[in-house]
């Protein structure tokens, strides 16, 4: 059941909506037609997402669905009226397109007839007896694919190098399945092995267990491409084939990867569009959020909803005829997911604009409604008049400007690119039912996941805030150019380091290939304990230790039950 914009009776909830917005920035009369065009009735934000997660799909940054997708904003864009431009900020050399995936395991036992684990049915296959269940999987982007289904028998990859001999004369046409103890699956023993015998791929569980999350590099250069084919197996489906191989059964694995790869070059796009202002046209107020993702599901709340609002936003602004004092941008940045590529270039070669922008606000954290903003204490009236309207929109919406001694850096989204510029950058915080986790760069990040009472709410605030913010009399206040200065080569550390966690410690279940921890000897399974002697228990308090102090950082880790310590050096970083 969605929950509207107006849950009192629509003609006092609009007179309530001018009587808030009147103590504002944003002219009362356009506050109350954003909220009246934001209505269950009237939004379009779940059509915006609904064309891009659907219609478009996936948009890793070096494919073509991510051509597409800008060309798609742009054309949206336009189509209310605003002035747009495609700000190619690179070529990629190396392109990926990634299909449809597809997977099974056989095994022949006439006995067995329980269901498998996990509670997924089993299907049977071909003649009495041969039962089969298909199978949950993904594969890093910039990893081969099987050119068509690809069937043969699974074989267990043994602990060391030496077991390798044994299998040679049956590993053609074979898929290698690592249990544990196995080899790691990137051992340049297995890895030349299964070249050397003609063996399919290699097939191991998935670091999340049911989470199988997406990563993959983008400076792959054409010749450095992989074909190796690397199976992330579904936690469940990976111990149910693992027990049958320890049982001594024989297991027959089917595994289609449409992967490909594009060679470049491959362009990569911002999309900017313009709502001009009326009297400070040469000031800014940026709204947005990045238009490329993981290509494992379809990009939805990470960050197909962020894409959707600010779009949504640019609508619900036009439409209800604002005309904002300074102009306000929507931008839409590619290559975030690698670095917050596409933001830090655009600044890298437009830093005049620097001082003319007010504040940049961006949507990057799923679903979940937006409930409130941080400001520091000499933007603290402003932000308060600004949001007033936001706090009375909706009784089951509650939001709240936080106060900070400093806006936040360090979270890995395009704010922290201008905030690292002295530009004030704003991360909303975000309420609600929705668990960012489980969809987050996993194949669970589907179009159902997104909350459309949420969506049209956010779409809501973000126009009413952009509007604010652009009808100030004064821009807000700067960020203190001597504490960006010395911030500044931390903002990313984080994303350089490059893994990812599951869960709200900072746990590694995944690594970047092109990342600092996997370079200075980080495993999967290893936890963060102490940052320079600091002890941090919770990612929040990772991240914030992260980006504080020398270069050179040393971290306490605790592997197999013991603390062993690792120094990185982010310098140049």
């Amino acid at each position: 059941m969605s929950t509207s914009l107006f849950p009192l009776p629509r003609r006092c909830a609009v007179a309530f909506l001018l009587a808030a917005a009147a103590f504002g920035q944003a002219p009362p009369e356009i506050v109350a037609r954003i909220a009246d065009e934001a209505s269950e009735e009237k939004s379009r934000v779940m059509d915006h997402l609904s064309e891009l997660c659907l219609g478009i799909g996936p948009r890793l940054t070096g494919s073509q669905n991510l051509v597409k997708a800008s060309e798609w904003a742009a054309q949206k864009f336009l189509s209310y009226g605003l002035s747009v431009r495609l700000d190619k900020w690179t070529d990629v050399e190396t392109g990926f397109d990634r299909g449809v995936h597809t997977g099974f395991a056989f095994w022949s036992d006439a006995t067995e007839s329980r269901p498998a684990e996990g509670g997924r049915r089993r299907r049977g296959f071909g003649g009495d007896g041969q039962r089969g269940r298909r199978l949950v999987f993904g594969t890093d982007a910039w990893t081969g694919g099987t050119d068509g289904l690809k069937t043969g028998p699974a074989l267990r990859v043994p602990e060391d190098e030496s077991g390798l001999a044994a299998l040679r004369e049956s590993a053609r046409g074979a898929w290698l399945v690592r249990v544990a103890g196995s080899l790691d699956s990137r051992s340049k023993a297995l890895t030349d092995f299964i070249a050397e015998t003609g063996a399919y791929g290699v097939v191991s569980a998935s670091p999340g267990g049911e989470l199988i999350r997406t990563g993959g590099r983008l400076r792959t250069k054409w010749e450095e491409r992989s074909p190796l084919v690397r199976i992330n197996l579904h936690g469940d489906d990976h111990k149910h084939v693992a027990d049958l191989l320890t049982a001594g059964r024989e297991v027959v694995l089917a595994f289609d990867v449409q992967n490909r790869y594009r060679q470049g070059p491959v362009p990569a796009y911002n999309v900017v569009a313009e709502l001009r202002g009326v009297e400070k046209p040469e000031e800014l107020v940026i709204v947005g959020g990045h238009l490329d993702s993981w290509d494992g599901a379809m990009g939805t709340t990470d960050n197909g909803t962020g894409v959707a609002t600010t779009i949504e936003a640019a609508r619900l602004l036009t439409t209800a005829g604002a005309r904002p004092k300074r102009t306000i941008r929507f931008m839409l940045w590619s290559g975030e997911e690698q670095g917050l590529l596409g933001s830090r270039d655009y600044i890298k070669r437009h830093p005049e604009e620097n001082d003319r922008i007010s504040a940049v606000l961006v949507h990057d954290g799923g679903t979940n409604y937006v409930s409130g903003i941080q400001a520091t204490a000499a933007m603290a009236d402003d932000m308060a008049r600004v949001f007033r309207p936001a706090t009375t929109l909706n009784p089951a919406f509650p939001f709240a400007v936080h106060p900070v001694d400093r806006l936040p850096s360090g979270i890995g989204s395009d704010h922290d690119s201008y905030v690292s510029v002295g530009v004030p950058g704003f991360f909303w915080s975000q309420s609600g039912r929705a668990n960012y986790t489980y969809t987050h760069h996993t194949q669970n990040d589907v179009l159902a996941a997104a909350v459309p009472e949420y969506q049209r709410h956010t779409s809501a605030v973000v126009a009413i805030g952009a509007l604010g913010i652009a009808d100030l009399p004064e821009k807000l206040s700067r960020v203190a150019p001597e504490r960006v200065v010395a911030e500044r080569p931390n903002v990313l550390r984080g994303r350089v380091l490059g893994f990812n966690s599951a869960s709200d410690a900072p746990v590694i279940e995944t690594l970047s290939e092109d990342g600092l921890a996997v370079r200075h000897g980080f495993k999967v399974g290893d936890r963060i304990v102490k940052i320079d002697g600091k002890p941090v228990k919770t990612l929040e308090e990772f991240r914030s230790e992260l980006q504080l102090g020398e270069p050179l950082k040393k971290f306490g880790v605790l592997r197999a039950d013991s603390e062993i310590e690792i120094a990185v050096d982010f310098s140049g970083r």
